[in-house]
């Protein structure tokens, strides 16, 4: 086992005047192939597309997904979700309640700047007299390994590869 110093920098800014809301520090990894001299190589982050972090998706909505009231019936809200990276990925929705909450197609596959229309549905409730506060849809997604058929695999979210998600809270107006 060996660790890492790694330094980093802020240069200076208009604290509250400059938007800061996507600034981020990605630190990527990977083991190197057997045998590698102790000397960083590019290559080695390059290739299967499981080592290298996912890129961005944008949803439309892109913060929350909202209900309106009465709820004696089924809603069903569409959501799109594009992948903005330039590697195919593979997705898959969860929802904090599977009685409630239903999403159609639960998973996919998206190739560069490709999107798809997600059906988000509500079935009916007593609203008020079930706890709601903590409802949402929590889309994953990960790159597919290179040469990958576009079908969807559970297994590219459960080995080494990194996973990202985004939460949609869900909102129920009265």
């Amino acid at each position: 086992k060996e660790a890492a110093l790694i330094a980093v920098s802020c240069d200076a800014f208009a604290y509250g005047q400059e938007d800061t809301n996507n600034d981020r520090i990605t630190i990527e990894w990977t083991n190197t192939p057997d045998g590698a001299a102790k000397q960083f190589r590019r290559e080695w982050f390059q290739g299967d597309g499981m080592s290298v972090p996912p890129g961005d998706i944008a949803t439309q909505p892109g913060t929350k997904i909202v209900f309106n009231a009465p709820y004696d019936d089924k809603h069903t809200y569409h959501i799109k979700v594009t992948n903005s990276s330039a590697r195919r990925i593979g997705w898959a929705f969860k929802t904090t309640n599977m009685k409630r909450l239903g999403v159609d197609p639960g998973s996919g596959v998206l190739d560069p700047k490709e999107a798809a229309l997600i059906a988000v549905s509500c079935d009916a409730f007593a609203y008020g007299q079930e706890d709601t506060n903590n409802d949402r849809i929590t889309i994953e997604w990960t790159n597919t390994p290179d040469g990958a058929a576009k079908q969807f695999r559970r297994e590219w979210f459960q080995g080494d590869g990194m996973v990202r998600r985004k939460n949609l809270p869900i909102e129920y107006n009265p």
